[in-house]
């Protein structure tokens, strides 16, 4: 059952947040199991609640607690024998390029619901702040609400701690990563672009991939684009300089010193080889 989703708030949020609101949880309430169309993130600041996957799995939630639900999860929650108040927020997914590593956590490559605690030290000062906007009459500063998501959203990502991939695991996202490769090799490919789709941050994502491939990714690239550039010169009518335009490079001189590293010989070389 999906929810009918109200995202008050929205006309003073700046993106990627499009709903803001204090939630009061009384006992002995039970919800329903319901999806969202945007990711919420769920901020508990007073009491408990236990909030329910769609297996049954329980997720116990309390003061200090974040909870990240993804678009589309359907969950559901029940009260125990305490009230609970909770920040309760909606966001689309935070890009890499716009929000750096939150993107990881916040990106929408996690598919399950997860809980996160925040020291109260560092969660209590945002999340009282972010209370004191919402509930003061006069107040709702758009840019300081904004300010304050983020800020919860980083001591979020400071708690999150990305599991070791198994051996299994490794070979499935560095096929993700290749995959993507292949299928954007005359485009700008990245580490960073390729660890956020793999859920990994960038250093281990690129030690898993020479593990893997034998192979930094920036040389897994360059000499899959070398290989490629040796065939349109060879069984092409496209000159040296179209090809590398062809495959993203932008100076025909680097093109033709990192094809002579890789190849053992330049592309002029090899159009005289046809």
């Amino acid at each position: 059952m999906m929810d009918i989703d109200v995202y008050p708030y929205a006309q003073i949020l700046y993106p990627p947040f499009v709903g803001l609101e204090i939630r009061q949880y009384n006992v002995p309430e039970v919800g329903f199991y319901h999806s969202h169309a945007y990711a919420q993130c769920i901020a508990v600041t007073v009491g408990e609640i236990l909030f329910l996957r769609e297996n049954g799995a329980q997720i116990p939630l309390r003061r200090g607690d974040l909870l990240i639900v993804p678009v589309g999860r359907r969950h559901s929650w029940i009260m125990g024998e305490k009230t609970c108040r909770a920040i309760q927020i909606y966001h689309q997914k935070l890009n890499l390029a716009q929000y750096g590593e939150l993107a990881a956590l916040f990106g929408g490559n996690n598919h399950e619901l997860l809980k996160l605690s925040i020291p109260a030290a560092e969660f209590e000062p945002v999340t009282q702040g972010l209370e004191r906007e919402i509930l003061v009459p006069g107040r709702k500063n758009g840019m300081l609400i904004h300010a304050r998501l983020l800020e919860l959203f980083a001591l979020a990502s400071n708690e999150f701690t990305t599991p070791e991939p198994t051996g299994e695991n490794r070979m499935r996202q560095v096929g993700i990563a290749l995959k993507y490769i292949e299928e954007h090799l005359r485009e700008r490919i990245t580490v960073a672009e390729l660890a956020h789709r793999c859920n990994l941050s960038p250093s281990r994502f690129a030690h898993i991939f020479t593990e893997c491939t034998g192979k930094s990714p920036v040389r897994y690239i360059n000499e899959l684009r070398i290989e490629r550039a040796s065939k349109l010169l060879l069984f092409s009518r496209m000159n040296v300089s179209e090809v590398a335009s062809y495959y993203g490079f932008e100076s025909i001189h680097y093109f033709s010193r990192l094809f002579r590293r890789i190849a053992g010989h330049t592309p002029s070389e090899c159009l005289r080889n046809k």
